[in-house]
C-alpha cells in the first residue's frame, strides 16, 4: 500500500470502514465484479493478512502501488 488505507464493506466512502491496512502492507486481490464509487473511482476487493487478523474489504484502486 502506498499509504495507510481503510478497508470498507463497499465501494467506498459512504460505506463502513472495517479496519485499517498499514502503509507498506501487501494485499491479495480477490475476484469480484468491478465497482465504482460516486466519483467514478474504481475499487478492488482485497485480503490483507496481518499479524493478529485477516481483513477482507474494498479499497480504491488508486491506493495499490
Amino acid at each position: 500500500m502506498t499509504r495507510k488505507v481503510w478497508a470498507r464493506n463497499g465501494c467506498y466512502e459512504e460505506y463502513t470502514a472495517i479496519a485499517q491496512i498499514p502503509e507498506g502492507g501487501v494485499v491479495r486481490l480477490l475476484p469480484a465484479e468491478r465497482r465504482f464509487d460516486a466519483l467514478s473511482r474504481e475499487c478492488l476487493l482485497v485480503e490483507y493478512v496481518g499479524e493478529t487478523r485477516t481483513i477482507i474489504g474494498w479499497i480504491l484502486i488508486a491506493d495499490i502501488q
